[in-house]
Parts: C-alpha cells; structure tokens; sequence
C-alpha cells in the first residue's frame, strides 16, 4: 500500500487506497480499557461500514451510533443523541469515537466527541471526497442552528485522519462533484488551478491520491497559521459567504436542497464577479474561471432561486456589524479577505452573470 503521510503540529493525515486497515494498529496502541464507538449515518452506515469493520477486526463488536443522512439532520438534537447513546453504553474520558461519512458526520461528530466529558479523542475516516479534501481535516466541527450554517460549533483538533481512497468507489457522481469543487478552491486561492484539465474525462483516470494531497497540505499550511480564523484563514471562505447563503436557501424554501460543494460552485461565481469589479480581477481571468466552474456544474445557474436567497447573507459568520464581507481574488493566487459588500453589489454581479453567461 502506497501511504501518503501528511503532518500537522497535533495529527496526522493518511492516504491511500485501503488506509483503513491503519485503524487496526492505532486502536491497539490505545489503553486496553478504552472504548471505540463508530458515528454513520444512514447511506455510509450501508454501503461503507461492512468495509471499514471487515479492514479493521478491533471494530467488529463496538457500539455504531446511526444519524439520519442529509444537512437537515445536521442539528444540536443529533448531537444530543449521540451523546446519549455514548452515556447510555458506558463511553467515558478514555473512550473513541470513529467518525465515518462526509462533512455531516465528522462536523456532528468531532463536535460530539470534544463536548462529552469536554472532549474524547475521535478519528475521521472521510468517506466523500469533499470530506477528504475539506471537512475532515482542519479542526472545524459544527452544527447548523435556526437556518444558520454551521453557527454552533468548535474548533478541535481530531487525533487522526484517515483517508481511503476505496470509499470513492461507491460514491454518487453529484456528490463527486461536489468535492471537485472545494478543490477547484483551493487551487484558485492557491493559485495551481491551471495545473488539472478539468474537462477531461474520465475523471476516474485523475491521480486523486496526489491531488487530495495537494489539497489537504495547502489546507493545513494555511490553518497552521491561523487556527481559529483571524485572518489568513479566511481565505478558505472564497465562495462560501454566498454558497452558504444559497445552500441554507435551499434547505429552508422546500427546493431540492443543493449540496455544499454546488453552494460553494455557485458561490465562487458570484464572488469572482465581485472580485471583478471590486479588487479589479482580470476579466480574461474571470472569464476562464467562470468557463471552468460552469464547465463542471452546468445545471447550476442563479436562475434556480428569487433574490429572497440574500437574506441569508445577512446572518453569516464573517459579518462585522451588521455588513456583508467577502473573500475575493485580486488575481491568480491572490486573495483580499473581508471585502465590505452591498446588495447592489450583488445585483450588478447577479446581472454581469446573466449578460455574459458563459454556456
């Protein structure tokens, strides 16, 4: 097995194809009292678990706590029953909780794990590939709260992550595609986005092993600097200020729900429309960036939703005082974090996207 190991100051991250047999040995190092329990939810808990406890035999006879999947069920009552499930089953300061599905699920379930006995040691085993390239790594956890993404949570550090690249294999192609965008992401704020042909097809023929790697070593250099989010981190946030919006829209109109990585894809759209006319982005750039995003989400188009989407805006976290901020680009690899933005600003973005649709 080929392991690409990357670290941080606090874990360690692994990659490979079949990593999930690394378990094994991390389980049997720990105390021989401790207790391991395994966080699912209702799709990994199917089509992932029998994999992961048949790799792993020290898993064979642990308890399994199972969310319902989907961001509605991404709420303080799951992780309320979650940790009445670990209290109910005898879990105590020694014990460990596995965390194996997508953001859901190790967002849930990491902040599960640091509130009970204010704080156990939990392992994620990312399961989607947004999870693997973003939602796994970093030490954000959280939970969604009145409409509001993501505005419960902590920051806490998991004591390993374990990507296996197996998982990949049975994943839903619109959930692929959500993870392609957070790593289109990083390589705009990183500034490597010219170095992957996203047209290309079959994606199935990509080194994803190399370009998970890229992108969760970008992630982590950039964390490592600013864990809790004062400033250099921020710029992980580029299109997640309107993807949020739109993605919390969504759950909360009776719409299909988009998932976050579509959020954030139409997210970077509008924000790179902002950038254009904000921080003076090239528009040979913008329009090479809105070809390729465009060209990997076709069926996204603002058209979907009323204006009525916006109101979300106002209740974002990176908000100071009552005004909207943004992160946008100034030019490839460049990146203004807390651009202060008007509605109008966005109505002229929204009408240069309509006007200049790229499709």
């Amino acid at each position: 097995m080929n392991i690409i190991e990357l670290k941080s100051e606090t874990y360690s991250v692994h990659i490979a194809a079949g990593a999930s047999t690394l378990l094994q040995s991390y389980i049997q190092s720990r105390p021989a009292t401790s207790r391991s329990f395994i966080l699912v939810d209702s799709n990994t808990g199917k089509h992932c678990l029998p994999r992961l406890v048949a790799a792993v035999p020290a898993l064979s006879n642990v308890t399994v706590i199972t969310l319902q999947a989907g961001e509605a069920n991404k709420h303080l009552a799951s992780v309320e029953g979650v940790i009445g499930v670990l209290l109910s089953q005898g879990a105590d300061r020694h014990s460990l909780l596995v965390n194996l599905g997508g953001g859901l699920i190790t967002d849930l379930g990491g902040l599960s794990a640091s509130l009970f006995m204010r704080g156990i040691d939990f392992v994620n085993l990312p399961t989607s590939l947004l999870g693997m390239v973003d939602a796994a790594v970093g030490g954000k956890t959280g939970v969604n709260f009145s409409g509001n993404k993501n505005s419960i949570g902590l920051f806490s550090n998991p004591s390993k992550v374990i990507v296996d690249l197996n998982y990949l294999e049975s994943l839903p192609e619109r959930e692929f595609r959500s993870g392609v965008s957070e790593v289109i992401k990083h390589q705009l704020i990183s500034g490597e986005i010219g170095k992957t042909n996203w047209q290309a097809v079959p994606w199935s023929q990509f080194d994803w092993a190399t370009l998970i790697a890229q992108s969760i070593a970008f992630k982590q250099n950039v964390v490592a600097s600013d864990f809790q989010d004062h400033h250099l981190r921020k710029i992980l946030n580029f299109g997640h200020t309107v993807g949020h919006a739109l993605e919390t829209y969504s759950l909360t109109t009776g719409l299909s729900p988009l998932l976050h990585g579509e959020a954030v894809a139409l997210g970077m759209q509008l924000e790179l429309v902002l950038s254009h006319h904000l921080t003076e982005l090239d528009e040979k750039l913008l329009k090479d960036y809105l070809r390729l995003i465009q060209g990997v989400f076709p069926e996204l188009s603002f058209n979907m939703f009323d204006h009525s989407w916006m109101n979300h805006l106002q209740t974002d976290k990176k908000n100071q005082d009552r005004e909207i901020r943004c992160v946008l680009l100034e030019g490839l690899g460049k990146v203004r974090v807390d651009v202060p933005i008007a509605e109008a600003d966005i109505h002229k973005a929204l009408q240069y996207l309509v006007v200049n649709s790229i499709n």
